[in-house]
């Protein structure tokens, strides 16, 4: 079961639906059964469609977002996540129908429509509403909590649903079923994003939180002082050791040591202050502190499935300085954490991160190893990696209830994240929706303030709300992605452009017009099930910047580099013009003997010519060219008609004279500007408008639709085309990348080997390890070592015959595992053993290519540049 729409009025900052309600009055809509009030006065809900997976609410300060996630939780199960019930003081206060007069007093009202419901779903549904089975027929429903105890059920009349125009069964749910119908809903809950993982915490903390009995631990441990913090154990010792100092001061050393027990009437001031001060601390935890516990708890006893017994081992050991057994312990777990945990392939910033744990007197420390074995406590690391490191954890210890959907809801956890861990989080959103383990798909709905947190890859996935002035409150925008995130510009307080340059790789190009091609299709790529994720692009780990011309694009690619020492990676798309191999020169001229941009990184989109289908011309210009002419008529088709009212199109006279035009040499775009002017002198279309009528047109075309659409031909050239796009600007970003990254071949492939044998440590199968050599391969450059390396790779195919009968798994897997962690060691043993060769100066001294003098190229002549 799926929740589909959430319906919300008279709640907070959500009023009703003030537009509908005028458009009622123009004879736009139909009333629709749920939005009456005791049959007499209609409001209409507030309706927030929510996406199958993923949904992005964003909008500015104020906008209600919050209030929407706790509309979900209050409306689905009557108490919010801090255990609130429905109150009257949650209801909209700028409302009319706000009232304090006896006998109209009213809560607020919400409801929730599903789908993907199957046969059980649908036999408790029928069950509860007290009606025959002859409504089995339907795959929507809609239950509403009115007047926070009232639950009505609406099935509609017909298979398909239409919340428009269908008509509805009423069912009023008695009150002793009410519960039963509730408990079939998708459940909502939350990841606690304001605790982080702590430093350290007592053991028998975590071992009392397993719930496994304590009998066979030292009575020690156990004790008041065991349960204790360590910085106030530190504090208890003191006290004692300062009274000892007065005792001894005094001359009464020999009875220090006895004066409690004999004197119990009179308590050492020490021992009073202990008693009252910390004794509590020891039996009442705060929130904060527990919600920590239960976070380390789940690290330890659920991700790397440690046994509590062994803690309890653990604890015994540590407390009688039993070393030997306390280290063994200690590194199974550790060992155990860095199998179960697998952060590394999560947290992109540091391939080389490992968790560890130490024991330290009473405590289980945490801490972070680096590279070089180093360990560093929490503090000394970034607040964003220990609040996803949190989030991370509650992903991979949330256990799905059997037979239970669920509803994750997060607000704004971007608050401790860096922009990069905000990418990251994404990764675990993703795994929440589509896991690849034998979990439960559940359904994500969090909040954002940050662009960082829009998923680029999945525009239809955002929701921006607004709020209105006066009395209308929260509404959503509609179609905020149909309008290429203009609505975001207010919810954001800024445009989303303005981040362009803060991502791990630019790739500039020529015009706004190519950005919305490129982004457009990489999403469409993306949503068909048949395209893997390597041919078609990554939006959110590549920046699209649109540079208003070849010409600009040196300006714009300085602009971007900056003068920093560490600059982001940069590649560029051109047309295959004139003016575009000017501006080429000018970009790969020489400075200092190093390239500005290196010519690997540029790509001119007639560079593909041979690998494009359905050309027919001799040559591609520009991008617009790889489309096919039929569809591109269409969207100009679509654009006519919805911005000059135009109904009439003579298809096939234009059809005709732009292939003519096509096939003397002009490219798409002009050949239908002309063929337009010729047409309907008094219309035209510009390139952006032209470019977003395509987008619109190939995503209106779902899957299905595509088998018996009248251009299934040219739709899938049009896919096979970008999708040769898409492969070539994947590789030059991975190569872009590479470079900037600065590492030795030697580091990379320590890195590469590692995370493959972390993610395959018993078995893989052979084409698994042939495409893990291949990817290998393409990180290698043209060294002496490389090649060595490159030997070996393929010694290692052949002797474990990797490139046949590849779904078999890899034989004598341990031996395999060793020649490929060998490999590291090459480029070492190349450069100790064999002596480097003489650089050859003529191939590093590059000519300086002259160009204009522009402004920004004599600001560029005085700067170092790489890439």
């Amino acid at each position: 079961m799926l929740l589909k729409t959430v319906f919300i009025r008279f709640y907070k900052s959500f009023n009703y639906d003030y537009l509908k309600f005028s458009e009622y009055h123009y004879g736009k809509i139909n009333k629709k059964p749920w939005e009456k009030i005791n049959q007499e006065l209609w409001y209409p809900y507030v309706e927030i469609p929510i996406d199958a997976q993923i949904t992005t609410v964003v909008g500015a300060n104020e906008s209600g977002k919050s209030h929407l996630l706790s509309a979900i939780a209050k409306g689905i199960t009557g108490i919010d996540f801090e255990g609130t019930e429905i109150q009257r003081q949650d209801f909209c206060r700028y409302s009319e129908l706000f009232t304090a007069q006896q006998d109209k007093m009213m809560y607020p009202d919400f409801g929730f429509e599903y789908t993907n419901l199957d046969v059980k779903d649908k036999d408790i549904i029928v069950k509860n509403c007290n009606t025959s089975k002859e409504n089995l027929h339907f795959t929507n429903f809609l239950i509403f909590r009115n007047n926070s105890n009232d639950i009505r059920v609406y099935i509609p009349n017909k298979k398909e649903v239409d919340l428009d125009h269908d008509d509805f069964l009423e069912f009023s749910i008695a009150h002793n079923k009410v519960s039963n119908l509730l408990k079939l809903l998708p459940q909502p809950f939350e990841i606690n994003s304001k605790t982080a993982l702590p430093d350290s915490v007592p053991i028998i903390r975590l071992i009392e939180e397993s719930g496994v009995s304590t009998k066979e631990l030292p009575k020690e441990i156990t004790t008041y002082f065991g349960k204790l913090e360590r910085q106030k154990r530190t504090e208890i010792t003191q006290l004692i050791d300062d009274w000892i100092a007065q005792e001894k001061k005094k001359g009464n050393q020999k009875n220090a040591s006895s004066s409690a027990k004999s004197d119990s009437t009179k308590p050492p001031e020490a021992l009073n202050k202990i008693y009252k001060e910390f004794l509590p601390q020891s039996e009442n935890l705060s929130e904060k502190r527990q919600a920590e516990i239960q976070l380390a708890y789940k690290l330890i006893c659920n991700v790397a499935k440690i046994d509590p017994k062994a803690l309890i081992e653990l604890a015994a050991s540590m407390l009688t300085e039993n070393e030997g057994f306390t280290r063994a312990i200690t590194e199974q777990i550790n060992k155990s954490l860095a199998e179960n945990l697998n952060f590394p392939n999560w947290w992109v910033q540091d391939q080389n991160f490992q968790l560890v744990i130490s024991p330290k007197d009473y405590d289980i420390g945490f801490a972070i190893k680096d590279r070089t074995g180093s360990e560093y406590s929490f503090q000394e690391r970034s607040s964003g990696l220990k609040y996803f490191l949190s989030y991370y954890i509650q992903y991979k210890s949330h256990i799905s209830q059997p037979n239970v959907s669920e509803i994750l809801l997060m607000d704004e956890p971007d608050q401790y994240l860096s922009s990069q861990a905000q990418q990251n989080l994404l990764k675990i959103f993703q795994a929440f929706a589509n896991p690849e383990d034998d979990r439960n798909p559940i359904q994500v709905i969090y909040v954002t303030h940050s662009p960082f947190l829009i998923d680029k890859n999945y525009p239809e996935r955002v929701r921006v709300l607004e709020k209105g002035v006066n009395d209308e409150g929260t509404r959503v925008v509609n179609d905020a992605a149909k309008h290429h995130y203009e609505p975001l510009r207010s919810a954001f307080g800024a445009f989303v452009g303005e981040t362009s340059f803060i991502g791990n790789c630019n790739l500039l190009v020529e015009n706004i017009s190519t950005q919305i091609l490129i982004s457009g299709l990489a999403t469409y790529l993306r949503s068909l099930s048949a395209i893997p994720p390597e041919e078609t692009l990554d939006l959110n780990n590549i920046t699209i910047i649109p540079t208003d011309g070849s010409s600009n694009m040196l300006a714009i690619a300085y602009l971007a580099r900056g003068r920093d020492i560490e600059r982001p990676a940069m590649i560029a798309l051109m047309s295959s013009n004139d003016i575009a191999e000017a501006s080429k020169v000018r970009l790969v001229r020489t400075h200092h003997k190093k390239a500005f941009l290196n010519n690997e990184f540029i790509l001119q989109i007639g560079d593909l010519y041979s690998e494009f289908k359905g050309i027919n011309s001799e040559k591609i210009i520009e991008i617009e060219d790889i489309i096919p002419i039929s569809i591109c008529l269409e969207a100009v088709k679509a654009y006519l008609q919805e911005v000059y009212g135009l109904s009439e199109f003579n298809y096939k006279t234009i059809s005709e004279y732009v292939d003519g035009e096509i096939r003397k040499g002009a490219t798409v775009f002009s050949a239908i500007q002309d063929a337009l002017f010729l047409e309907h002198s008094e219309h035209s279309i510009d390139r952006v408008g032209f470019a977003r009528s395509i987008i619109d047109f190939i995503q209106g075309i779902s899957q299905e639709q595509m088998e018996n659409h009248p251009h299934k031909s040219d739709i899938k050239i049009l896919i096979e085309n970008f999708k040769v796009l898409f492969i070539k600007l994947n590789d030059l970003q991975k190569k872009a990348l590479d470079i900037l990254s600065l590492e030795s071949v030697s580091q990379k492939l320590s890195r590469l080997v590692k995370h493959f044998l972390d993610n395959n440590p018993n078995k893989t199968k052979r084409s698994t390890a042939n495409y893990f050599l291949k990817e290998i391969e393409q990180k290698l450059d043209n060294s002496k070592e490389s090649e060595e390396i490159r030997t070996k790779i393929q010694q290692i195919r052949s002797e474990f015959q990797l490139e046949y009968e590849l779904n078999k798994v890899v034989d004598n897997y341990k031996i395999f595992r060793n020649k490929l962690d060998f490999l590291k060691y090459i480029p070492k043993i190349s450069v100790q053993v064999i002596p480097k060769a003489e650089k050859d100066n003529e191939n590093n001294e590059t000519q300086s290519i002259g160009a204009e003098n522009i402004s920004v190229e004599e600001l560029i002549q005085s700067e170092p540049t790489s890439n």
